[in-house]
């Protein structure tokens, strides 16, 4: 194991022990068994519609390599997402690449590539997602009570997100013209960091080819939102059946929340990371810590098991193993 999966495992304890820490476990106790179970059975059955949606985002993001049937991508994808929860270091994505390769008979580094322009479409859907959350929604008093802060930040993030689609449009488009305004940008930073950045971006520009034409960046612009605002879906249900009346906002708001953290290091599963954007996001409409964190364990669980339930039973249809992907992961990363 190398210091980044100590490091996680690090932060994913110190985060569990402040979370924890003063809670009454009485209380905690007595506000989840309140909750309505029955309410629990959507919001966990929402995260396959979640990786139908992936699928069908990955199925345009491909269409270039081969034609793949949405099942094919639907297996690898919920595969994938089961091993980002059981391996660390995000290796889930190296995964769902392995078994699409298995499965269809196209190159892993080809696939792994469409992998890398799909997380640059979640990248600029939770930048616009959080724009729209402190610019647009009314905000809880937590929040209110900094909003000259919190919205001047996103108005930052509203700057950077249309530079970052202006960019990626001219990458697109116009991939010299883009990259000419990048090198006038790197020229004080020293020849090896250009050069590095330079080669980054144009394997980057090599991915993008793939939704060079309208229809299939439309397709997938529409699948990446779709995908985020059914993602809050599971949060919104989960805080009623805990018998509490929030805005939808509130839900999108703790979204953005969860989106920043599970991108710290932290244990395979995003345990502690997780558990504590929620709390957080929680603690701004007044909600108590014991509350916060039975909601913040059922909402994790939401996640968990169904994923790691299916993705073991197509990781056993297809006939791989565990280690095998494991090992495949490793190696790619």
């Amino acid at each position: 194991m190398n210091w980044k999966f100590w490091l996680g495992i690090g932060i994913s304890v110190v985060l569990i022990f402040f979370l924890f820490r003063g809670v009454d476990y009485h209380k905690l106790w007595e506000a989840s068994s309140r909750a309505n179970l029955y309410l629990w059975i959507p919001a966990f059955l929402i995260q396959y519609l979640l990786m139908f949606i992936r699928a069908l985002r990955w199925q345009y993001l491909m269409g270039h390599i081969k034609k793949i049937g949405v099942g094919s991508l639907f297996t690898a994808t919920t595969i994938g997402f089961m091993a980002n929860n059981l391996l660390p270091a995000r290796m889930g994505e190296f995964v769902r690449a392995y078994v699409i390769g298995e499965k269809e008979g196209v190159s892993v580094t080809s696939s792994f590539a469409t992998i890398v322009v799909e997380r640059l479409f979640d990248i600029v859907a939770v930048l616009l997602m959080t724009v729209s959350v402190f610019l647009l929604f009314e905000l809880p008093g937590g929040v209110a009570e900094i909003k000259n802060t919190v919205r001047g930040g996103a108005i930052a993030l509203l700057i950077i997100s249309v530079t970052l689609v202006v960019f990626l449009f001219l990458l697109i488009r116009y991939r010299e013209k883009a990259l000419s305004i990048l090198r006038t940008f790197l020229r004080p930073f020293p020849e090896r960091i250009q050069e590095q950045v330079i080669l980054f971006i144009n394997s980057l520009a090599a991915g993008l080819e793939i939704v060079k034409d309208g229809p299939a960046l439309i397709m997938v612009s529409i699948y990446s939102a779709m995908n985020w605002v059914v993602s809050a879906l599971p949060i919104y249900i989960i805080t009623l059946s805990f018998g509490f009346t929030l805005p939808f906002s509130s839900a999108l708001l703790i979204l953005v929340l969860l989106a920043f953290a599970v991108s710290v290091p932290s244990s395979p599963g995003f345990v502690g990371p997780f558990h504590y954007a929620i709390y957080l996001g929680l603690g701004f409409y007044g909600i108590g810590k014991e509350e916060a964190i039975g909601m913040a364990i059922v909402m994790h669980l939401a996640q968990f098991i169904p994923l790691v339930v299916l993705g073991l039973f197509l990781l056993w249809r297809e006939k791989l193993s565990f280690g095998m992907i494991k090992g495949a992961a490793s190696t790619s990363a």
